[in-house]
């Protein structure tokens, strides 16, 4: 009786380590952590393992498993190993620089006309489809913060295979105006159904060069989808 009570009482203190351990979290500069590891800093950032390219390559071993992450000085890239510890693949977590990187925003929405209330706001620059039944609903665009600044567009509309518009144009914003929208649709002209504008933009200011497209198809007598996709480079 003696010795079962002995491995009952040891197997409840084993169950017991092993649920604390499984539901342990750890948080730093916080007593009430909200994750496996939080941590609480307004003074400071999480400085992940700096290497050279050559000594990231010389990595094969346990310390490096699926889901690694290291920040590679060579490239000024942060990086994640989507391969194994024997045979990692070092990928680019987004980044954006002057020579590599882009960043991607988009809104897909289904509806009868267009809705200005949804926008998408990539770096500087914020568009959307001003309110509008198909014929009148025009792309647009406004910046994202108070500021005197030119964008240099060109906008290429392809109305079907066989016509296409081309117009080069600037719009000009102030801290006045920055959050007025102005129209981006070649020559002034609104979209159609299945009608194709893209839109490149530079911003000599920031140094910044995007590319937007706006999209609108679906049925004809019934609700379509409207798609904006902005790129910056």
């Amino acid at each position: 009786m003696k010795n079962l009570i002995t491995k009952r009482t040891l197997l409840l203190i084993f169950t017991s380590v092993i649920f604390q351990i499984t539901n342990a979290q750890v948080g730093i500069s916080t007593t009430s952590p909200e994750g496996a590891l939080d941590i609480v800093s307004t003074t400071g950032g999480l400085v992940p393992p700096r290497m050279n390219q050559t000594e990231r390559d010389a990595l094969v071993s346990t310390m490096t498993p699926k889901s690694a992450v290291i920040f590679n000085t060579t490239s000024n890239n942060l990086e994640i190993n989507t391969g194994t510890n024997l045979a990692p693949i070092w990928s680019t977590i987004s980044t954006k620089n002057a020579t590599n990187g882009s960043s991607i925003a988009k809104i897909i929405y289904t509806a009868s006309a267009g809705d200005s209330s949804k926008t998408i706001t990539i770096d500087d620059l914020t568009f959307r489809f001003s309110t509008g039944i198909l014929g009148s609903t025009r792309p647009q665009v406004c910046l994202a913060n108070a500021a005197n600044k030119t964008i240099y567009s060109g906008t290429c509309k392809q109305l079907d295979p066989s016509v296409t518009t081309f117009l080069d144009y600037s719009l000009t914003f102030t801290t006045g105006n920055y959050n007025v929208f102005q129209n981006l649709t070649a020559l002034g002209t609104p979209l159609l159904l299945g009608e194709l504008s893209t839109t490149m933009i530079v911003d000599v200011t920031a140094n910044k060069f995007y590319r937007v497209t706006f999209y609108v198809n679906g049925p004809t007598l019934s609700d379509k989808n409207f798609v904006i996709i902005a790129e910056s480079f």
